[in-house]
C-alpha cells in the first residue's frame, strides 16, 4: 500500500460519506483514478466496505471497548465491532446486558488474546 493509498483510507475513515469526486479532488486524482484504487483496496482485502453500526444503548445494551495486540483475531458472542488498525492492534466492541458481563467477556478474551 502507498501513501496515496493510506491517504484514500484516512479520508474513507473520517467521512465516508463524503463524496468520491471531493476526495480526488483534495488528492489530486481524477474520479476514475480514486475509484481504481479503492476497488484495488476492496480487492486486496484492505478495504471491506461501509457498516452501519448502532449503538447497543438503542436497543437497551451496555457496551465498551478494548483494544489488544493483533497477534490473534477473537470471534465471540457479543462483539458488535471489530475494527483491525494499520499498526498492531484490534480494536473490539464487546456489548452486554449488564456492565459485569461485558467485564466477564473481556475477561475471556484476555485468556484467548493474551
Amino acid at each position: 500500500m502507498d501513501e496515496l493509498e493510506k491517504k484514500i483510507l484516512i479520508y474513507l475513515f473520517r467521512d465516508p460519506f463524503l463524496s468520491q469526486r471531493n476526495i480526488a479532488k483534495e488528492l489530486g486524482l481524477t474520479p476514475p483514478s480514486l475509484t481504481y484504487r479503492i476497488k484495488k483496496l476492496q480487492d486486496e482485502g484492505v478495504f471491506q466496505g461501509y457498516t452501519v453500526l448502532v449503538n447497543p444503548n438503542f436497543y437497551g445494551k451496555y457496551y465498551g471497548f478494548v483494544a489488544f495486540k493483533n497477534y490473534y483475531d477473537y470471534v465471540g458472542e457479543g462483539i458488535f465491532f471489530k475494527f483491525k488498525c494499520l499498526e498492531w492492534l484490534n480494536v473490539y466492541g464487546v456489548e452486554g446486558s449488564s456492565i459485569p458481563e461485558i467485564e466477564d467477556k473481556i475477561e475471556g478474551m484476555k485468556k484467548n488474546l493474551g
